[in-house]
Order: C-alpha cells, then structure tokens, then sequence
C-alpha cells in the first residue's frame, strides 16, 4: 500500500468521504509493509522509525496542518442532531474560532514534516477518523448504560464507559468533573471526534436544550471553571484524553493489519492484548 491508500482506506472506515482537515499526509511513501504508530510523534520516532528499518510512521494526533481546526464545525452537526437550535448550535461552535486562527499563526506547520522529508522517512496522521471510530464505542457503550431506563445515574454512564478495555487499563479514571455520580443522567452525549472538545460553549448548549450529561475526553481549567459556574448545571463527564484516543486506534490499526500491514505502537498508543 502506499499513503494516499492508506488514507482512503481509513476515510471510509469512518464513512467519510474527503480527508477531514485535521489529518494528512507530510510525506508521501509506497510499498508500505511496517508501520510504527503513536498517538504523538516527533523527531525522535522518525529517527527511531528509520533505523529500525520501518516503512511509515503513522500519527493519531496532527503534527502542523494550516486551518486543521476547521474540522472543530462537526461538533455543530453533532448538536443540532441532539436537537440543539441552529442558531445556538452554530454560535456555540464559533465562539473558539478566534482561538483556534490565533493559535494557527504562530505554530510551527512544517518542524515535523521537514525532518520526514530531510531522512526519507513517509510519515501522516489519522486524527478524525479514529476519533470518530472512537466515539461510535464510547456512544454505544453509553447507550446501554441508559437502555434499563430512566433511572440511569451519571455513575452508571462511568462504569459503562470504564469497562471499554483501553480506559480500563489507563493510568486515568473516568472523572466527574460538573455534577455527581448520583445524579440521573437524563439524555447523554459523547462530544468526541470534532477536532477537541468543546469547551464551555458546547457543552453549555448541550445542558440548556435537553442534553443533561455531557462526555468529554478531557477539558480544561478555564473552561471548567465557567461550567461550574452556571447557574442550572448539567453533569460533565471526562473520560481521559490518551485512552479515549486509543480506541479508535486501535480499530484503525486492527483494519490496517487485516488489509496484510505489520503495525506497531509506541508513544501511548498500547494495542489490545500486547
């Protein structure tokens, strides 16, 4: 196989038809047989990649691609499927875009790429569609939780999602970081595979149009404190960036090696039964 195979590959695992913005390719190779994977990559697993004789090194997360934030709009679609008005919808979405363009014109695009190209090395990321995979699970596994009725609790929601082998054996647990495992979890949304998570802004519309629990894979201090400070606040669940990540890796590694590719992980991405 070569990369743009590997990319149309894994595009239609997700059923997506173009390559979402946050994923590409830095450096084109073909006859590819060995694969080194990781959540994050940098110099070091090129070099390493190199001379243990890999044929591509195969990122989770983006590694420099100019207005990759864009696929950050999914998380609208996401909302209005959960009944979310439009308008609500689309200004909960752009309230972070101002964030994401400031950031795009001081990052390095090309640190990591240039190394790829200067050793000879074929290197890309895969970031939406293994989240995407990832967040079908997480869903699915939320849903069963809430499928004995209306007296599912936020802790039930937790144990559910603690039980998927990747978050079962993470360093992290599965937090409640708004709300109380007692709660009722009421309508839940996992809010995964859009880029990141969605700070105050989505979640708050989530909680103000029916959607009493939220799921993130992580969130941080600033955005954190502003939930808790609403005034009818819902539950926000995270359940742990790294291993939430490793499931829909691992579901892209998996379909990787039935198509004849020998893949290993390094760099946090531990694979099912290693």
């Amino acid at each position: 196989m070569n990369t743009e195979q590997i990319m149309a590959f894994a595009n239609g695992l997700a059923g997506y038809a173009d390559t979402p913005s946050d994923s590409a390719i830095y450096n084109s190779g073909d006859g590819i047989k060995r694969v080194l994977a990781g959540i994050d990559v940098g110099v070091g697993e090129l070099l390493a990649a190199k001379q243990l004789g890999y044929d591509l090194v195969l990122a989770h997360h983006p590694l420099g691609i100019p207005g990759g934030w864009h696929f950050y709009k999914e998380h609208e679609r996401h909302l209005l499927e959960a009944g979310v008005p439009a308008d609500a919808a689309r200004e909960a979405v752009s309230a972070r875009f101002l964030e994401f363009e400031l950031r795009d014109h001081v990052a390095n695009h090309d640190h990591v790429g240039s190394y790829a190209r200067l050793i000879g090395m074929p290197l890309m990321n895969i970031h939406a569609v293994a989240d995407e995979l990832g967040r079908r699970v997480l869903q699915a596994k939320i849903d069963d939780a809430l499928a004995a009725g209306s007296d599912a609790t936020v802790g039930d929601v937790c144990d559910a999602v603690s039980a998927i082998p990747e978050i079962a054996n993470s360093p992290t647990d599965v937090v409640v970081r708004v709300g109380d495992r007692t709660n009722k979890a009421g309508r839940v949304k996992m809010a995964h595979g859009c880029y990141t998570n969605g700070g105050y802004e989505v979640a708050q519309a989530y909680w103000r149009n029916g959607v009493r629990t939220v799921c993130y894979i992580h969130v941080m201090g600033d955005a954190l404190k502003k939930l808790m400070a609403e005034p009818n606040p819902g539950n926000l669940i995270i359940t742990g960036h790294i291993s939430s990540d490793e499931i829909g890796m691992n579901i892209l590694v998996d379909a990787l090696r039935h198509q004849g590719l020998e893949v290993d992980a390094v760099s946090g991405l531990r694979m099912r039964g290693n």
